[in-house]
């Protein structure tokens, strides 16, 4: 082995490039913990707290993975300290570190992403923030949305999976009323309330969708099928589960639909529907993709 310039690479007899994750690369690394540590701690409590965001305990993890899987070919890739990464790095921590003080956890999150981002650019170069461009923007996933694109979209999904599960229950012969969010019945009504939007499934399906999409397909175009079916399935899962809880509260009575083990289940039932059919729709796209490769 050859020595380069740059404690953290190495090259090979054959020119090949290989990284080593050095004490400098370390020391970085905890610096940038040490910094970021409030914004850390302030992301988990939001992952922990909103039904939405439960997946972001997941999206570094799922990020590394996929970093990881790429070893064969960050081994390939030319790595050398650019300190232009380094000024990227300082804007980053500006953009996260005022983001957090001014209670913006969206803009704070955006900065940890960038800060990661550039700590790459800094330590390994373009070549390698090139190749780790998908897992590095996955970990915006893990971002909680603004409340000024929140809101309205949970209302949007409240509104649409309200009016379209009254119209499913008239087309079944289900003498229902429709009173802004609530669904009047004999005997009671029923909230579409923010919990049951679907705000919280089409947030995980979309980390999942753009997973599948970008780690099992190879076209554009098939990537982008599979990430526009994201939101069908979402709204259609959520369609189905109101329509579901209402008729079950026609069956069983409103408290016992509406709360307990049935009504979790049946959220959970639906989602697993859901995601079973991002996956069908994988595996038939993937199909498509080596029909093409034939052709």
């Amino acid at each position: 082995m050859i020595g380069s310039h740059d404690p953290g690479v190495a090259v090979t007899e054959s020119g090949a490039v290989r990284s080593s994750f050095d004490s400098r690369d370390k020391l970085l690394l905890a610096g940038l913990l040490a910094v970021l540590a409030g914004i850390l701690v302030d992301l988990a409590r939001a992952w922990w707290s909103s039904d939405h965001m439960s997946h972001g305990f997941l999206v570094p993890v799922v990020a590394y993975l996929v970093a990881a899987g790429r070893g064969r070919e960050l081994e390939l890739t030319p790595a050398r300290s650019e300190p232009i990464g380094l000024v990227a790095l300082a804007v980053a921590l500006i953009v996260a570190l005022g983001g957090w003080l001014m209670s913006s956890l969206t803009v704070a999150g955006v900065g940890v992403v960038a800060s990661v981002a550039a700590l790459v650019w800094f330590r390994r170069g373009r070549a390698w923030l090139v190749a780790l461009a998908f897992p590095l923007a996955y970990l915006l996933f893990m971002v909680p949305p603004p409340d000024e694109w929140h809101g309205p979209l949970v209302n949007w999904l409240q509104a649409w999976a309200s009016i379209r599960s009254v119209e499913v229950l008239y087309a079944l012969g289900v003498p229902v009323f429709l009173n802004g969010f609530v669904i009047e019945m004999a005997g009671g009504q029923v909230e579409v309330a923010e919990a049951c939007s679907g705000a919280t499934s089409l947030y995980t399906l979309s980390a999942l969708g753009v997973l599948l999409a970008f780690m099992s397909l190879k076209r554009r175009r098939t990537r982008a099928a599979l990430i526009a079916l994201v939101l069908p399935a979402a709204l259609v899962g959520n369609l189905a589960r109101v329509v579901v809880t209402v008729l079950l509260c026609l069956e069983l009575g409103i408290e016992r639909a509406t709360s307990g083990w049935i009504h979790t289940a049946l959220g959970l039932s639906i989602y697993v529907v859901a995601v079973g059919l991002l996956l069908a729709a994988d595996a038939g796209l993937r199909v498509y993709e080596k029909r093409l490769a034939r052709a």
